[in-house]
């Protein structure tokens, strides 16, 4: 039992995906914001289906067609791992982000000209100067979440100021939600999670949960924004 529950854990970055995708489907929400989560949410499957798959591919019995033809994920240090879709995956999903707190105020129009150009340089100097885009950074990660938790907390602050807003008049408020807990759970696995990978591996493998956890419950919350949101 406690094999399967693993197991699906391992694996829930793949299958939470399918649960707003379905709502998605059924619901047809119309509202503009709903558009780049849709991206997002079709393009984190497909980048974390490929991701588990290469993960388990022993299990898979995989490993000897991919080592033998997918020769650009061995990383720097020899290693064959996905790392380099979760680089791709972070750069992706905070840009997608960012197209969706758009939609939601001209404030957020006004911390696009300067966070996502942050992130934007940090990604190019630390990728084209610093290390291999196919070796795993969780300071990158690290830095993307901190960034989206600024729009967050900017959001929850508009929702505070304006007094006729309420919560059943503001659907993407549980799209927004998702990512909070998302952003904020995993802040800290980010920070530290290169140095704890090299000093307790075992540890860090087992902590990912935490991050799985997190992504199911922000999965959840999106699939209730669509859920709640105008058709």
């Amino acid at each position: 039992m406690k094999r399967v529950v693993q197991e699906l854990l391992d694996w829930s970055e793949v299958w939470a995906l399918l649960i707003p995708l379905v709502v998605l489907v059924l619901r047809k929400p119309a509202e503009k914001w709903v558009k780049p989560l849709k991206f997002y949410l079709i393009t984190a499957l497909l980048i974390n289906l490929a991701a588990d798959i290469i993960w388990k591919r022993y299990l898979l019995y995989l490993n000897g067609w991919m080592t033998s033809h997918l020769s650009y994920f061995y990383s720097a240090n020899g290693d064959f791992d996905n790392t380099i879709l979760y680089n791709i995956h972070s750069a992706i999903r905070f840009t997608l982000f960012i197209i969706f707190f758009s939609y939601l105020g001209r404030t957020f129009k006004k911390l696009n000209w300067v966070l996502p150009a942050v992130y934007g340089i940090s990604f190019m100097i630390l990728f084209l100067f610093y290390r291999d885009i196919r070796d795993f950074n969780s300071l990158l990660l690290a830095e993307e979440t901190a960034l989206l938790l600024i729009y967050c907390l900017t959001y929850y602050l508009l929702i505070i100021r304006d007094e006729e807003s309420t919560v059943k008049k503001s659907p993407a408020f549980w799209a927004v939600t998702g990512i909070s807990i998302y952003v904020v759970i995993n802040f800290p696995i980010f920070l530290f999670y290169n140095a704890l990978a090299k000093q307790a591996r075992n540890f860090a493998i087992d902590i990912w949960d935490v991050h799985n956890i997190s992504y199911l419950v922000f999965c959840l919350l999106i699939a209730k924004s669509f859920y709640v949101a105008r058709r």
